[in-house]
């Protein structure tokens, strides 16, 4: 069974709407604020905000124990307008 998680305006924590375009692309709104963005893009911010779940996650990790470790390095602190809820 796969988990699926709602994607949320990050401001407002509203679930967002998918609109399709007369376009080939779908455009993601908030039905609260009104923000905005294609699809495709969303999809790029989401693998980004994995990534940073993936490294904090090993970050977490005792060293020689449960695994592989990771040594925090530069780090940038990125705003989403859209993300997964938890």
């Amino acid at each position: 069974m796969t988990d699926v998680r709602p994607l949320v305006c990050a401001k407002c924590r509203v679930a967002v709407k998918v609109i399709q375009d007369s376009e080939p692309e779908a455009t993601v709104i908030c039905p609260q604020c009104g923000e905005r963005e294609r699809f495709e893009n969303i999809k790029q911010m989401l693998e980004q905000q994995m990534q940073e779940w993936r490294q904090r996650k090993l970050a977490e990790s005792p060293d020689g124990k449960n695994g592989p470790t990771y040594k925090e390095g530069p780090s940038t602190k990125r705003n989403y307008r859209f993300v997964i809820r938890f």
